[in-house]
This record gives structure tokens, sequence and C-alpha cells, in this order.
């Protein structure tokens, strides 16, 4: 049996615009401020992607 998700590395292949948590201040850092953590070192970030839709489904 194939897990529902795979665990990986935020890549800029990811679609972060379109990841809704329900959580504006979740949502709004994963989609404006990550990646510019990331650079600076202050933070790394993986994600659950689904295998049947390679939606981000949580950070």
């Amino acid at each position: 049996m194939t897990a529902p998700f795979h665990l990986e590395a935020l890549a800029s292949s990811h679609d972060r615009l379109a990841f809704a948590s329900g959580e504006a201040q979740l949502d709004h850092y994963f989609q404006t401020q990550v990646t510019q953590d990331i650079r600076r070192r202050i933070a790394n970030c993986f994600v659950a992607v689904e295998v049947v839709t390679s939606q981000v489904a949580a950070y």
C-alpha cells in the first residue's frame, strides 16, 4: 500500500500560493516569508505532498 503523502524539502516547484491551512498567519508566513528564512539560514521547511495530486498538504 502506498502512503498518501511523502515528505520533502520545500522547493520552488511547490505551489505555495495554493496552500491554505485555515490559519491566516501560518498561510501568510508560508506564502511570503519562509523562502527568505531558508536563504538566511534561519529556518528550514519540509512539506507533506499528496501523492495523487502533488499538492502541498502541510508544512
